[in-house]
């Protein structure tokens, strides 16, 4: 299959998990190879991460040169999107789900642009809208509840996991990608 037919279908699953479609979990293979290609969803998200990235401000004044800027976003990027599939794969065994764990993985992988697109989109609207910033808070909190819930459907399709767990599994990644962009951030002030 050609890189353009595996991106297509990778994407496809990426967006049929987004409308949770139980049966996308049959467009995500489970191998090696596959997970290495799901490498370009993050990939084809950073345009994405980079819009989200302008339009969110940034607390105080930074005042770092455009090459600094830039590299500390890039890594910031890639460190986020990598921490993810490192930590699963030291801990998903230590809960017995080393079974498809490439096919969680591609998965993961393959559902982050949509991700980025909720995020983006949520952010880009409240930034021409005149609300209150309580109000621009919650709907931000209920987008980043919207990405939890879409992360736990796909440990659910992938792994059979159900309800409060797949939930805390979205959520614990939620924290570390956090977590990782803020220690990476701090590199800009």
């Amino acid at each position: 299959m050609s890189v353009g037919a595996q991106i297509f279908r990778g994407l496809r699953a990426g967006w049929r998990f987004l409308l949770r479609d139980p049966n996308a979990v049959h467009l995500v293979e489970d191998s090696s190879a596959d997970v290495w290609i799901s490498f370009l969803g993050p990939l084809l998200a950073l345009p994405i991460y980079a819009l989200h990235f302008a339009l969110v401000p940034h607390p105080g004044e930074v005042n770092v040169g455009w090459f600094h800027y830039i590299s500390v976003f890039l890594l910031g990027f890639c460190l986020s999107r990598l921490i993810w599939p490192v930590v699963i794969t030291i801990i998903g065994p230590l809960h017995r789900r080393q079974a498809f764990m490439a096919r969680y993985i591609a998965a993961y992988n393959w559902s982050i642009p949509f991700q980025m697109m909720i995020l983006f989109a949520t952010v880009a609207i409240l930034s021409v809208s005149a609300m209150e910033p309580a109000t621009k808070a919650m709907i931000i909190i209920c987008s980043y509840g919207l990405v939890m819930l879409y992360h736990s459907f796909i440990v659910n399709s992938v792994w059979r996991i159900r309800g409060r767990p797949a939930f805390m599994i979205a959520l614990s990644e939620f924290f570390i990608v956090k977590f990782v962009l803020g220690i990476t951030l701090l590199r800009l002030g």
